[in-house]
């Protein structure tokens, strides 16, 4: 099993055994057992492209809220793009276990 950390409770356990877990969209021969995303707003396949890479920005969807719709004059729970920053830093020599 392999352990990618970004910071802590922002990681990604990667297995070789077939079946257990989900696919990862990065690497064919690798399954996702577990990812802990906390403070993280993308989806899985964002998650490991910024893991694997030294991107640092991503876009989320996420629903808009009774307030922010009220205040910007747009419609409630309609699904806006926003974007993000994970701070941490640079992953280079952190990324031996790829």
């Amino acid at each position: 099993m392999e352990v990618g950390i970004m910071r802590n409770k922002v990681y990604i356990c990667y297995s070789d055994v077939p079946g257990e877990g989900k696919p990862s969209s990065w690497d064919a021969s690798k399954w996702v057992v577990k990812w802990a995303h906390h403070g993280f707003h993308g989806d899985l396949k964002t998650f490991e492209r910024l893991i694997h890479t030294d991107e640092r920005s991503y876009e989320y969807e996420k629903p808009q809220t009774l307030r922010d719709g009220l205040k910007r004059k747009k419609k409630v729970n309609d699904f806006v793009s926003r974007s993000g920053t994970i701070n941490v830093g640079p992953m280079k020599g952190r990324r031996d276990w790829t």
